[in-house]
């Protein structure tokens, strides 16, 4: 297996560095251009291409990732010294991975890469980080004073389209987080899920500090660490880090809620505000193996004024589905999968999320209704007595090939509006699992048949009644 990711390795980073030259070629000062597509890169090579290489290489990347993050958590936008520092960077890593191809000694690595520009971001993504990124330790002498919850405003005019495609992928995203800190509880070290916990929360970060949703960015830049912390041993998963979690998915969550309202017209332009103060420096004192501070005073929830109720999303069928429809949003997105495995996980990671297609709704209706209108004017052809009374047998052999044709097509397009039924029932999992915990109760939930497929808008409804 070793010499497998030696012999490998070389090649999956070549290619990768060859489509960070392509973005680089057009990111501009002052402009995102290219900002999330070289993020995503570089969260390739930390995971996928990076697990053999020379020390030399994964200093290199951790300073990348460094600079990323000092962009994501600031203006989100390049400036001309982050850009002379990325071409510099991917000159010396095109070296770097040259000289270990052929068994050189690699380049020396520039001092300045050693100590990243942004301390607080340094080692808090990818796995060749050299610590967590901390707050300042609040001694536990002083009382902490109350502080005024971070809000944040939504420009619904300008960046529509994208907070659209955000509030649609953090759903996505928070529901194979749950799905997996629900796996992690029964397998604390499963490396796998903790890799795949860990991406997203770093995703949700990334996509919240592209857009300016400074609050969220905060919170999931920390609940992150503390999935870095796990993945590099430095903290074990106990049940207490499991609620922690938990607890910062459901704020995560409600942010996403009021988003998404927003985004339906529901007092929109409100500043939306969710506690996270209290959870942030819960999670902060776990990473430094402190006991848990005090709850703070009661407070008042949140959120825009007096939203009316609007029902929760219906899980995707699977914790890898990029899309689902959503209400209050439109158009709505669906997802189809006609070659996802039906027991696909959250650690499945880009492999099974590669089997889907984001589509809108209104388009697979569309698709479905057309095909009906192909099979119905099929018929009136093979029907009409013009065409029967001809003689010809080419004619009738191309007409049974076409009713075939038509046939599958058919039932392929009625096959897209199937979905397996136990994204209804997965969230059930949660809700046993909190329900176990304040009864001080052992339950395990089984579930049996998941794998039934019924049309998707049945599904949907039957989520919000149960």
């Amino acid at each position: 297996m070793g010499s497998s990711n030696v012999t490998t390795s070389p090649a999956r980073t070549a290619e990768i560095l060859a489509q960070l030259g392509v973005e680089l070629a057009f990111v501009e000062p002052d402009r995102d251009t290219g900002l999330l597509p070289i993020n995503s890169l570089v969260m390739d090579l930390e995971e996928f291409a990076l697990p053999a290489s020379p020390p030399a290489m994964a200093t290199a990347v951790s300073a990348a990732r460094a600079w990323l993050d000092q962009t994501l958590d600031g203006s989100g936008k390049f400036t001309a010294e982050t850009i002379g520092s990325f071409t510099q960077w991917h000159e010396w890593m095109t070296s770097a991975l040259t000289a270990w191809e052929r068994n050189e000694v690699l380049p020396m690595v520039p001092t300045a890469w050693a100590r990243p520009a942004n301390p607080t971001s340094a080692g808090v993504s990818g796995p060749y980080a050299t610590g967590l990124a901390t707050a300042p330790a609040v001694p536990a002498t002083l009382s902490v004073p109350v502080e005024e919850e971070p809000a944040i405003r939504l420009n619904l005019e300008a960046d529509g389209d994208l907070l659209h495609e955000f509030h649609a992928e953090s759903l996505e995203l928070l529901q194979n987080i749950e799905q997996g800190v629900l796996i992690l509880e029964k397998n604390p070290k499963d490396p796998g899920t903790i890799n795949s916990v860990f991406r997203a929360f770093h995703t949700f970060k990334g996509g919240a500090g592209f857009l300016h949703l400074n609050a969220l960015r905060d919170l999931a830049h920390d609940l992150e660490s503390l999935l870095d912390a796990a993945r590099r041993s430095e903290l074990q998963i106990t049940s207490g880090i499991i609620d922690l979690i938990l607890a910062g998915g459901d704020a995560l969550r409600q942010f996403t809620r009021e988003i998404g309202l927003q985004i339906g017209g529901t007092h929109a332009g409100a500043p939306i505000v969710v506690p996270t103060r209290h959870l942030i420096r819960r999670v902060k004192a776990a990473l430094r193996g402190e006991s848990e501070p005090a709850p703070p005073p009661a407070a008042p929830v949140i959120a825009s004024p007096a939203p009316p109720p609007l029902p929760l999303p219906v899980p995707s069928p699977t914790p890898a589905t990029p899309a689902r429809a959503t209400a209050g949003v439109s158009p709505p997105a669906a997802a189809i999968s006609p070659t996802a495995p039906p027991s696909a996980s959250p650690s499945a990671g880009a492999d099974a999320a590669s089997g889907f297609v984001k589509l809108e709704t209104r388009k697979l209706d569309s698709l479905v209704d057309l095909v009906g209108e192909l099979v119905i004017a099929q018929s009136m052809v093979i029907q009409d007595p013009d065409v029967q009374r001809l003689p010809s047998r080419q004619l009738a052999r191309c007409l049974r090939q076409l009713g075939r044709i038509t046939t599958e097509l058919q039932r392929t397009a009625m096959s897209l509006r199937m979905v397996p039924i136990r994204g209804v029932f997965q969230k059930m999992a949660r809700l046993v699992r909190d329900l176990a915990a304040q009864q001080q109760k052992e339950v395990q939930l089984v579930l049996e048949g998941e794998e039934t497929e019924l049309d998707r808008n049945i599904v949907e409804e039957l989520g919000d009644p149960l």
